[in-house]
C-alpha cells in the first residue's frame, strides 16, 4: 500500500506542477481535431492524445474501502478427502 500512496502523491504533485502546460497541449489538439485541412492520421493522433489527456487532468478517483472478509475453507473430513483423492486417481488412471 506503500507504493501506492507515493504513487498517488507523485500524480498529484505531477498535475499540480504540469496542470498549465497539460491544457495548453490539450487546446492545441483539439485544434488540430478540428481542422478540416490536417491529415486523418494527424486528427487521430489528436483524438488520441486529447482522451489521454483529460485522463490526467481528471480529479483523482478515491475508492471506497474495501471490505475485509475472511473467507475460510471449510475443512473436510479426512475419510472425504481420501475418497475425492481416490476418484481423481481413478479417473486420472482411466485416461493413460
Amino acid at each position: 500500500m506503500d507504493k501506492k500512496k507515493e504513487l498517488q502523491t507523485a500524480i498529484t504533485d505531477f498535475r499540480k506542477k504540469y496542470i498549465g502546460e497539460l491544457e495548453k497541449c490539450l487546446k492545441v489538439a483539439i485544434e488540430v481535431r478540428d481542422d478540416k485541412k490536417a491529415s486523418p492520421r494527424d486528427r487521430n493522433e489528436a483524438v488520441k492524445t486529447i482522451s489521454r489527456l483529460l485522463g490526467s487532468l481528471q480529479p483523482e478517483r478515491i475508492a471506497p474501502p474495501q471490505k475485509q472478509t475472511s473467507a475460510k475453507e471449510a475443512e473436510l473430513p479426512k475419510e472425504k478427502q481420501e475418497l475425492i483423492q481416490q476418484k481423481i486417481e481413478a479417473i486420472l488412471g482411466q485416461r493413460k
